[in-house]
């Protein structure tokens, strides 16, 4: 295969790699190539199930020219694709994208001074000036580590496999997980006509009808009290500071006074806020499209315990007496999967509050172990996955900055300033 050489490399066709792509060739970087696993823009939304929307209110990227105020409040999964699809398009982003092409190797190789950057896809060699790994934390279906869950074939598949529940009609389904995922897929297989649809979960869990953090937001945006530029105004939070913690404290007070008691179902309530344990532990509060009342009728069980093993569709459980399902979902989540790609194992390290491995960066998306090298999507600011195309932006700044294509009039209106700058 030829070597190609690029001023810079992203990987990663979601909202962060797009944003930074957008960014560099807003801020005058001509010379990047995009490369994405799937074969679209936002593929991790066009490879999930039918019924996924995001719970993020008026989720969107900057600079897009008013694009997300097309969209309700909470855009459902094609509703995403779409407006992915139309941002790409608004910054013509077709001329530096390459579908299907799997990132399986980074090197540093400080001895070549111009494109000290070495990376092989599937399908080619490339040479950069720098690296931005945009590949999110959703990469990588997490298989739980019961024996028989990865080997057992037909009986049990990850969520990540699941599409609807039309295929699964009068079937005797066990969900595991408590999260979004599962609540979404329990109710849908109940929608669908499975014979018996039980949910299994482990650990506590905050809680919160979707509707009612819809009304609590749209009175919000209404009052003025919420609106695109409060996450513009919180992004140079730093992580561990004061204002950091004033910001996530606020929208945890929010969240709580939202939430509601599900500990008459087994699923206690968390002991730190909804916002701060999503922030701190990728726990994520559960946005309820209306599970919750199927729970309390009975048309979803819940049983709270965990698995000791999988033998195709027989569970062995901690406490409970084995039971025999049909199928088994697992909504256990997904992991970063950064050592697929990622050649030297001192730029990552395991984060012990996720219990995954995550980069090692200075907290706003540059690498510490080498120059050249960022992740966006990774680190966090005080509005979470909300604020993904801001560290696009912010790296991009720095990624143009150093290649002097840079200056400040190249900003879109929603910066006034450096989007790192207090």
């Amino acid at each position: 295969m030829n070597e190609q050489k690029h001023e810079v490399l992203v990987a990663g066709a979601g909202f962060s790699g797009l944003a930074t792509t957008a960014a560099l060739r807003r801020y005058g970087v001509r010379d990047v190539r995009l490369v994405e696993k799937g074969a679209s823009y936002g593929s991790f939304w066009t490879n999930t199930y039918d019924r996924l929307a995001l719970h993020s209110p008026w989720h969107g990227l900057p600079d897009d020219g008013g694009l997300v105020d097309r969209y309700p409040i909470f855009k459902t999964r094609l509703e995403v694709i779409d407006y992915l699809e139309r941002y790409a398009s608004r910054h013509e982003l077709d001329q530096v994208a390459g579908f299907n092409e799997t990132l399986l190797e980074t090197e540093y190789l400080p001895s070549d001074h111009a494109y000290p950057w070495q990376a092989r896809t599937s399908r080619g060699h490339y040479r950069a000036r720098h690296v931005v790994i945009a590949t999110g934390y959703c990469r990588q279906p997490a298989w739980p580590p019961v024996p028989g869950a990865a080997t057992t074939q037909g009986d049990i598949l990850h969520s990540a496999s699941y599409r609807n529940g039309q295929s699964h009609r009068g079937q005797r389904i066990l969900v595991v997980g408590s999260g979004n995922s599962a609540f979404e897929i329990a109710l849908d297989l109940v929608e669908c006509g499975a014979s018996r649809v039980s949910l299994l979960v482990n650990g506590p869990r905050w809680v919160i009808p979707i509707r009612r953090f819809e009304s609590a937001m749209l009175e919000a945006r209404a009052s003025g009290a919420f609106d695109p530029s409060m996450i513009t105004a919180a992004h140079s939070a730093e992580r561990g500071g004061a204002a950091y913690a004033t910001h996530v404290g606020a929208f945890d007070a929010l969240l709580r006074s939202l939430a509601v008691d599900v500990s008459d179902l087994g699923i206690d309530t968390p002991i730190d806020g909804p916002w701060h344990t999503a922030i701190e532990t990728g726990r994520v509060c559960v946005f309820d499209h209306g599970a919750l009342a199927l729970m309390r009728s009975g048309e979803i069980e819940v049983i709270h315990d965990r698995v000791v093993t999988f033998d195709g569709g027989r569970v062995s459980f901690a406490v409970h007496a084995p039971r025999t399902f049909d199928t088994v979902i697992l909504a256990t989540g997904y992991r970063p999967g950064l050592g697929d790609f990622i050649s030297d194992p001192t730029m990552l390290h395991l984060d012990p509050a996720r219990r995954e491995v995550f980069p090692r960066t200075d907290g706003r998306c540059q690498s510490l172990v080498a120059p050249g090298l960022y992740f966006v999507g990774f680190d966090m600011s005080p509005w979470g996955g909300m604020a993904h195309g801001h560290w696009g932006f912010e790296v991009a700044e720095k990624i143009a900055t150093k290649l002097g294509t840079f200056s400040p009039e190249m900003r879109p209106a929603e910066f006034s300033r450096a989007p790192w700058e207090p």
